[in-house]
């Protein structure tokens, strides 16, 4: 009950766990994301039970030619010659719903996305593949059996010329200087903050994603 009190602080948890877990922010993103929306979101727990957790979100129903008509709307918003239709990525992630999110956004504009559940799993992915077959690589940083860091550096000392020029890019919840510093000192192209934002995202997609001829 106590901890119920302060659950969508930040940097609170009820239960200390090794850092490799998290840093107790989860609650309170999704706490500023639905504030953000215009919504709310409320929390029912009993011990040794369960708990629930209700949003609500203000919505508009859309016919099926407004939907089109805004579907592509923040890609085009970043860069309007950008073709990602077909291009694989390779997404590193061992958080299963950060999956799901990422996996959505970057298939919502054409691109395919194989998912790696940590950076060894990943590294053996791109080994495995046909040079160039990965456009981007979204690496996380906090992954179990190999971390993001470590996977890049392997990556990059493949000796297979894609190796070197495939983007790769962080995933981390830390936005401090020296995190982005640390993910570009082991090789990767650019940096991106959890929680993920479309417009950021879609962002990296059309910089570092081959233009149509």
């Amino acid at each position: 009950k106590e901890f119920m009190e302060i659950m969508f602080d930040p940097f609170t948890q009820a239960v200390k766990r090794d850092s490799s877990v998290g840093v107790g922010l989860g609650l309170s993103i999704c706490k500023k994301l639905t504030q953000l929306l215009g919504g709310t979101i409320t929390a029912e727990s009993t011990l040794g039970i369960g708990s629930k957790f209700v949003v609500e979100l203000p919505s508009e129903i859309l016919d099926k030619d407004e939907y089109e008509s805004r579907k592509y709307y923040s890609l085009s918003r970043v860069n309007a010659n950008i073709s990602l239709e077909g291009k694989v990525v390779l997404l590193c992630e061992d958080n299963e719903i950060n999956t799901i999110i990422a996996k959505t956004m970057i298939e919502k504009i054409g691109c395919k996305a194989e998912v790696a559940v940590n950076g060894q799993e990943g590294l053996d992915m791109f080994k495995a593949s046909k040079p160039n077959y990965y456009s981007m690589i979204f690496m996380d940083i906090r992954m179990p059996v190999m971390d993001g860091y470590t996977a890049t550096r392997k990556i990059r000392a493949l000796s297979r010329n894609d190796a070197q020029t495939v983007p790769i890019i962080a995933l981390s919840a830390n936005a401090f200087e020296e995190d982005k510093r640390n993910s570009i000192e082991s090789g990767m192209n650019d940096h991106i903050v959890k929680p993920i934002e479309l417009k950021e995202l879609y962002k990296v997609l059309a910089d570092y994603g081959t233009p149509p001829p």
